[in-house]
């Protein structure tokens, strides 16, 4: 019950927080939005973590793997804010999907772990599901890949999947909080010398947007605390292919805020991912 409880979770708060990534970083900037973020988990979770930090830090692979995380985490992030800032979620949220992919082959390689054909079959109908999802007619799937925010998003792929994966491994060892933490302090202290090279937008406002910087902060940060805990009870993997439906209500939330009309072959590729996601979550969960 536990996996699935952080399984939803992790789900509906990536997918309302990556629109609040896509409004904040178009009035602020990305590079301000991504250091609120990163900085804002760094500095609440510190408290609930103190105690451990020294041990988790001295633990020499936990310092390998959160350094790749926290250098593939401020790449990935930087191209997909901007994605997000120039495009449509229903652009970019397809292609950034492919990255389970990547956590798949990531698990294989470094972890050793293996998927079962079904599991690789269920993955597979949860991505074309995502597609349908994003693609309002089947003559517009070449221009899909072409539109803007299209070309940041496959940049953001290769340091997303090594994201998603060392920040998972940090999680399973030390637990979700501190890897949570250690990986946002990593990043903020890799973005604050980067100030110098982003300028702030021209029609930023003087005052911080704090209606839309505060529940990205909450949402997006339960997002991945909750993600954290799930690969406690569920292969890295399977953990976030049960949670990729979220790109298909994430895409659903953009085009409904465009008062986009969502088309028949688009509801069932909603369904078919979010059905896709729940039997692998159901299928390979334990009881905790």
């Amino acid at each position: 019950m536990s996996a699935i409880i952080f399984s939803i979770g992790a789900t509906l708060c990536w997918a309302v927080g990556d629109y609040y990534i896509q409004q904040t970083s178009r009035k602020i900037g990305i590079y301000r939005t991504f250091l609120w973020l990163s900085g804002s988990a760094a500095l609440v979770l510190t408290p609930f973590v103190y105690t451990h930090i020294r041990e988790g830090l001295l633990i020499r692979q936990n310092q390998i793997e959160i350094t790749i995380a926290a250098v593939a985490g401020l790449v990935a992030g930087l191209c997909m804010f901007d994605a997000f800032r120039v495009g449509k979620l229903a652009v970019a949220e397809p292609i950034i999907a492919f990255e389970i992919t990547l956590v798949a082959i990531f698990s294989k390689v470094i972890g050793g772990d293996s998927l079962t054909l079904p599991q690789i079959g269920l993955i597979a109908l949860s991505t074309i599901g995502v597609l349908l999802v994003s693609t309002p007619k089947f003559t517009s799937v070449k221009k899909l890949f072409s539109e803007k925010g299209a070309k940041i998003a496959f940049a953001s792929l290769l340091f997303m999947g090594a994201y998603d994966y060392f920040f998972a491994t940090v999680a399973a060892r030390s637990g979700s909080l501190f890897a949570n933490w250690a990986n946002a302090l990593g990043i903020s202290l890799l973005l604050l010398p980067l100030g110098i090279f982003f300028k702030r937008p021209a029609n930023a406002p003087r005052a911080t947007p704090l209606q839309l910087v505060i529940p990205l902060i909450i949402i997006d940060n339960a997002a991945w605390i909750c993600m954290g805990f799930l690969v406690l009870y569920l292969p890295i993997a399977l953990a976030y292919a049960s949670t990729e439906s979220y790109v298909g209500l994430a895409a659903v939330i953009g085009m409904l805020i465009g008062r986009e009309k969502i088309r028949p072959h688009q509801q069932l590729g909603l369904w078919l991912s979010v059905i896709s996601s729940a039997i692998i979550l159901w299928t390979n969960t334990h009881v905790g």
